[in-house]
């Protein structure tokens, strides 16, 4: 039965060895955090270090399998667009298949976000730069 419902959207269903979550899950907490009522950016942003992470801690082929799945609007261009640049970043870097997703202009700031002040922007890597996010990876590091 779900199997025939996911089918009828377009998409088939199936099962990753891993615990990670995807980048279109990573949005839909982020897409539910700043539709709540606590509406907070800080929470959001760490969505985006639990996406960090999810990558990071994959093999290749795992990486790739989270970030094919278009992910949802999350309702702020500022995190659809990091979102896109740090499945740009992680798969780029390991000369893996970058989604066509995320390089849609949509997901591409017209402005620059620059996340932390402190950041030197020579120091952001070419995906963020090409997404407008002025953000470096270790921002996104788990303490």
């Amino acid at each position: 039965m779900l199997n025939r419902l996911v089918g009828a959207a377009g998409y088939q269903l199936s099962v990753l060895p891993t615990r990670a979550h995807s980048a279109a899950d990573w949005a839909d907490v982020i897409y539910q955090e700043l539709r709540s009522g606590r509406r907070s950016e800080e929470v959001a942003f760490r969505a985006l270090i639990g996406l960090h992470d999810d990558l990071v801690g994959e093999s290749a082929p795992l990486k790739v399998a989270l970030c094919v799945a278009p992910p949802g609007p999350s309702g702020d261009r500022r995190f659809d667009a990091a979102i896109a640049a740090v499945v740009d970043h992680h798969l780029s870097t390991g000369r893996l298949p970058v989604p066509t997703w995320s390089r849609d202009p949509s997901r591409t700031l017209d402005v620059p976000w620059v996340v932390s002040q402190h950041t030197s922007p020579e120091a952001v890597p070419r995906a963020f730069r090409r997404h407008g996010v002025h953000l470096v990876p270790p921002e996104l590091a788990s303490v």
